[in-house]
C-alpha cells in the first residue's frame, strides 16, 4: 500500500513539472510532507523528512 502512494506521489510531482506548474507542485509537496510527517514511526516518514530538510 505504501509503496502505490509513492509511486502516485512521483507520478504527480512528474505531472507538474511536465506541465511547468512549479507552485502547484511546491502546494503538493507541502501536502504530501503534512501528510507523511503525521503517520507515526514510519521510516519512509522519517526518509522523507531527512530529504525535505537535506534540500531546505
Amino acid at each position: 500500500m505504501e509503496r502505490e502512494l509513492h509511486i502516485e506521489t512521483i507520478k504527480k510531482v512528474k505531472k507538474f513539472i511536465l506541465e511547468k506548474d512549479y507552485e502547484g507542485l511546491k502546494k503538493y509537496i507541502e501536502i504530501r510532507e503534512k501528510e507523511i510527517l503525521s503517520q507515526e514511526d514510519n521510516k519512509s516518514s522519517d526518509y522523507i523528512e531527512n530529504l525535505v530538510n537535506n534540500l531546505s
